[in-house]
């Protein structure tokens, strides 16, 4: 289910979709805490600069401030598959987008 889309720099991003609790590990859950992003790429405005990693009713979530929508946060559901790498929730498999 998909119910809104905004497009920065050619690539389409989805606002919301239905996504459900994935298994977080204990390793995942000793992460949690704010971080600061050094290694921006294309994908991302340079001026984001912190992330907060956490869990919230069973999910794993990244939380940054969006500097080019009006400085809103943006939760981002996360889906570890392993101790080391963790998907977008709202990716499928066949658009999954390795984080980590």
């Amino acid at each position: 289910m998909k119910l809104a889309q905004f497009e920065f720099n050619n690539r389409k991003f989805t606002l919301a979709e239905r996504v459900y609790p994935e298994p977080i590990t204990e390793k995942w859950k000793s992460r949690a805490g704010e971080y600061e992003i050094v290694n921006i790429n294309g994908d991302f405005p340079d001026n984001i600069g912190k992330a907060e990693l956490k869990e919230e009713d069973g999910f794993l979530e990244v939380v940054f401030t969006s500097p080019f929508v009006n400085d809103i946060e943006i939760t981002i559901p996360l889906k570890p598959v392993s101790d080391t790498e963790v998907y977008r929730s709202d990716y499928g498999a066949d658009g999954a987008r390795l984080l980590g």
